[in-house]
């Protein structure tokens, strides 16, 4: 009896450390992860920003309450409209 709960003490032991261990290199990796992770998000903002300040014009629209055809129509006048005109 004595042998059997010494060896689930063991396993018990090592079941943690090994838990543990684990958990603490994910957490490492986790963090890594992030941080290239807002790094490129950075990156993206970036460009964004870039994009929007070197525009002679932006254009937002609000498509809700819109059905696909309306929007598709809408886009539509819009690109023919910058063709012919150069602006709307």
């Amino acid at each position: 009896m004595k042998s059997l709960s010494m060896s689930w003490w063991t396993w018990s032991f090592l079941f943690y450390k090994r838990l543990l261990t684990t958990s603490f290199t994910n957490l490492m990796e986790v963090n890594q992860l992030s941080e290239t992770i807002i790094a490129k998000k950075a990156q993206i903002v970036d460009t964004v920003v870039e994009k929007f300040n070197n525009a002679v014009s932006i254009v937002v629209m609000d498509y809700r309450g819109l059905t696909v055809e309306q929007v598709t129509e809408l886009r539509k006048q819009l690109r023919e409209g910058w063709r012919t005109n150069g602006s709307c």
